[in-house]
């Protein structure tokens, strides 16, 4: 949000006598003269003109506005999605679960109380900024009230308790007993982004906010709400005190500027930094060529061990190259420069304007003879690093494509493909049942692998880019090491549904970690899928957990953080860990523990599971560029 400060608002305002002359906001409520009071006539006339303007706020929305709508939107649709399952993770035995409905009455008791105080104190003081605060602060929660009961009899949706905790919407019985949106969300938050505004220093801001997300969370974690419903009330309640202050603030009081979520248009460039750029594929042959670039000494800044790239980061790579070689030449390198130029001409040019486009559409045939390798859990695999795609003997075959799109700093990335593999006789009844007997599963009869026809989607996701940090989500996949086997992640399965944020070019650290050179970091919260079983240890024993498809699939959450010293020297750390499957709900507890902890948890639903960690680097061999690039790793694996 671009804000506005006091000095951009300028004129008098004639209805405040007595007073210095006021300075407009640039808003059309505050130029009409409402401000804030608690006469009944023009505090009900206050009221009825928010709401008008709340009812009204989609039919005025720009196409810039799309660029925080579409976002939001779309995180919550995602959540209602997933909801059901990450509800019924979590443990309602824990601390915090079992006082959450305290919590959450409290923390919304507080922030009206402290919105009254406000006014009180201020009315004690004679302070008319203090009163304007209080006032506001009750204003915005009255409109969140409104709005929410009004969502509440609309979208009649059921509570996590309710039935089979799938949060049907259109069901709930009792209208006002709805779960959508959550009105102690929608409230603190609305009082919240009011006394913020009004108040936006920095201690000011992390008490309201922080009360707010307090409240928040203890709606989840009593399952009195869903997530989602959290998200779209905390979402609207932040909007709504907004608006009140906007419409309500006297000019001539101090306060911060509530500005516009779009900035106006101006002829300067845009900046990789801030505008959306989608992924190149991992199985792309830019990443090999750029792998030659740097074995030649041409690019430095380079990070081996962190992929994929963005499209706006290989250009910046492809400039660096340009500015120490010769195009002109001829040789290896200029021909490389040559070709990803031709690749990457719009991001060379700067050319980040919106747009829907196709980027690609390819095939692919296969013939394999002979019997291959598809089970690499137990015996090993054919063909790797293939995003999982299905192969047997014969002939398999694969019709794809990838197409893009974006708006600003928001954009999409699609790839599809309809895949074929031929059907296969299977493992016989004897290697079945030593695999059976492997994974501490009942014996089962031997069977035939089915001929395999389907559409998959592969890298699939939409993204926000903030000042160089892309938050993205959506089907993913990682590649994080410097040599042909991370250890981490690989493009070796199917992508996996995550929400990742990555820090998409270098940066310096400040201060004496200077000389640790630029660093790259990107964190990532994911579903596993695939899992069968499950093996706990408890105080009564082991306990094994089996299942064709378990219902509770473990969530996995991951960092690596990338560091250069020299142009030749890179190397990384990082680590994974698996939470959240069958017998381990999601508490805050576990979260902590699968976050930070560095041996087992003790006490059952604590345990992090399989936790890895990584140490690489790769050193480039001066004056043996053409030659060579020496690769080494080391691994540490924690206690399972």
């Amino acid at each position: 949000m671009r804000g506005q400060s006091s000095s951009d608002k300028a004129a008098s305002n004639s209805s405040l006598p007595n007073k210095p002359p006021s300075k407009t906001s640039g808003n059309a409520a505050a130029d009409e003269s409402r401000p804030a009071t608690v006469v009944p006539g023009p505090f009900l006339r206050n009221i009825v003109y928010d709401q008008k303007t709340i009812w009204t706020s989609p039919f005025k929305a720009k196409v810039e506005d799309l660029n925080w709508i579409v976002p939001m939107v779309g995180l919550t649709a995602g959540m209602i999605n997933a909801d059901a399952e990450l509800s019924s993770r979590i443990d309602t035995t824990g601390s915090f679960s079992k006082h959450a409905g305290t919590i959450s009455n409290a923390g919304l008791a507080a922030a009206v109380a402290g919105g009254g105080g406000l006014y009180l104190i201020g009315k004690y003081r004679s302070d008319d900024h203090q009163q304007e605060a209080g006032i506001v602060a009750g204003e915005a929660a009255i409109n969140s009230l409104i709005v929410a009961e009004v969502l509440k009899m609309v979208s009649r949706r059921e509570r996590p308790t309710d039935g089979t905790g799938q949060g049907r919407f259109f069901k709930n019985g009792s209208i006002l007993n709805s779960s959508f949106p959550s009105v102690h969300a929608m409230a603190t938050w609305s009082i919240a982004s009011a006394v913020a505004h009004e108040y936006p220093g920095p201690l000011t801001q992390t008490f309201a906010y922080g009360l707010a997300t307090g409240v928040s969370l203890a709606r989840v974690y009593g399952k009195d709400h869903f997530p989602s419903d959290v998200i779209a009330g905390a979402t609207m309640g932040w909007l709504i005190g907004r608006q009140v202050y906007a419409s309500h603030h006297r000019a001539d009081l101090p306060g911060g500027g509530y500005g516009t979520f779009h900035q106006a248009k101006t002829d300067e460039p845009v900046s990789a930094q801030t505008e959306f750029s989608p992924y190149v594929p991992l199985d792309s042959w830019v990443y090999p060529a750029f792998d030659r670039l740097a074995g030649l000494g041409v690019i430095n800044s380079n990070f081996a061990g962190l992929k994929p790239w963005t499209r706006a980061e290989c250009a910046r790579l492809l400039e660096e190259a340009e500015g120490s070689i010769d195009v002109d030449s001829g040789d290896e390198g200029s021909r490389l420069v040559a070709k990803l130029t031709d690749e990457f001409a719009s991001e060379l040019n700067g050319d980040y304007q919106p747009n829907i486009r196709l980027d690609s559409v390819y095939a692919r045939v296969t013939g394999i003879s002979g019997t291959p390798l598809t089970d690499s859990y137990h015996f090993g695999q054919t063909i790797v690093n293939d995003f999982g795609r299905p192969f047997q003997n014969g002939g398999n075959g694969l019709g794809g494509f990838s197409a893009s799109g974006s708006s600003g700093n928001l954009g999409f990335y699609i790839r599809g493909e309809y895949e074929h593999a031929p059907s296969a006789p299977g493992f016989s009844q004897t290697v079945q049942d030593a695999i059976q007997i492997a994974d501490f599963k009942p014996p089962a009869p031997a069977q035939a692998i089915p001929e395999f026809n389907q559409f998959r989607l592969l890298d699939t996701y939409v993204t926000l880019n903030l000042k160089g940090w892309a938050t993205s989500f959506g089907k993913q996949s990682l590649w994080l090491g410097p040599n042909r086997d991370p250890f981490l992640e690989s493009d070796n399965a199917v992508p996996m549904y995550m929400l990742r944020v990555d820090q998409t070019m270098p940066r310096q650290l400040p201060s004496i970690l200077k000389y640790l050179g630029p660093y790259r970091i990107e964190f990532w919260v994911g579903k596993m899928t695939g899992h069968h079983f499950v093996q706990t240890q408890s105080a009564e024993g082991t306990v094994v957990s089996i299942g064709r498809s378990l219902d509770h699939q473990p969530m996995v959450n991951g960092t690596k953080i990338n560091f250069k010293p020299t142009p030749n020297f890179e190397f990384g750390v990082g680590r994974t860990g698996m939470f959240g499957g069958p017998d381990f709900p999601i508490t805050l507890g576990s979260m902590k523990h699968a976050l930070f902890s560095t041996t087992n948890a003790q006490g059952r639903g604590l345990d992090p599971g399989d936790r890895r960690s990584t140490f690489d680097f790769n050193y480039r061999l001066p004056g043996m560029r053409n030659w060579l690039t020496l690769y080494e790793d080391s691994f540490v694996e924690d206690e399972i």
